[in-house]
């Protein structure tokens, strides 16, 4: 990712999404990296993984998610070589303007500004010689997201030229609203907030803390993973479940 995310917001929300459907268990003639997860391509075309098996000859099944091909709705992110943290165009706002507090104190900082803590390890982009499979959309569950796997897709003729790029990042999506913390390419950690909006398998982004020009880009999002599609670049986001409450000690 060359860019500074999404202004370096690469409201870059994906790890795993798609259409349940997808390919079983392949083996590979030349063996395989134990435990390393690739790209596999889902029966309606979605992208998913699989994880080479202990016996290192051998892939489990192509996950795929449980999105389906005719959910549409979500919000999504940048890639490593353009950082221009979410900019996307401008997104229409999600609350009643006579009530919005920020509307009735432009100087009142927006609830999502504060830094996030970035829970992604540092991954090294994976090369794959194929297309960018279709973003599907879907609804993007709230929550914290980590970066779990970041491709770049160099068509299936393999003509454009191989990228590497290394990257961290955590994305927290709410209700139009999110912020984000991201690292790319060993530069300074960039944080900011931003608000969003889409419309069928598209997120629009814009970035408020600090402020900058919106970007659109497309996604595809399932109960617990998010894709967000940045040309050739694709980042996959798992959401983080939140730990259960301790139970209480009976008197």
């Amino acid at each position: 990712m060359t860019r500074d995310f999404f202004r370096n917001l690469c409201i870059g929300l994906v790890a795993l999404i798609a259409v349940a459907g997808c390919s079983s268990t392949k083996s590979n003639e030349d063996g395989c990296e134990k435990g390393k997860i690739t790209f596999c391509r889902c029966a309606n075309r979605a992208s998913g993984s699989k994880i080479c098996n202990a016996d290192g000859k051998t892939y489990g099944e192509c996950d795929c998610g449980d999105a389906q091909p005719d959910d549409v709705a979500g919000s999504g992110l940048d890639s490593p070589e353009d950082p221009s943290p979410a900019n996307p165009p401008p997104v229409p706002p999600t609350t009643d303007p006579t009530t919005d507090p920020a509307k009735e104190d432009p100087s009142a900082p927006a609830p999502n500004c504060s830094k996030l803590e970035d829970l992604s390890p540092v991954l090294v982009s994976e090369n794959v010689q194929d297309d960018a499979p279709e973003a599907l959309g879907g609804p993007i569950k709230p929550g914290t997201y980590v970066q779990t796997w970041m491709v770049y897709f160099r068509g299936a003729d393999g003509a454009q030229p191989a990228k590497d790029a290394k990257s961290s990042q955590s994305i927290e999506i709410g209700e139009g609203t999110g912020r984000y913390t991201v690292q790319d390419n060993n530069k300074p950690a960039q944080s900011a907030g931003f608000r969003f909006s889409t419309t069928d398998n598209k997120i629009t982004i814009q970035p408020e803390c600090p402020s900058g020009p919106s970007k659109t880009l497309t996604y595809s999002a399932s109960t617990h993973q998010l894709v967000i599609f940045d040309g050739a670049w694709a980042r996959f986001f798992e959401l983080q479940e939140a730990e259960a409450p301790a139970p209480e000690e009976q008197p």
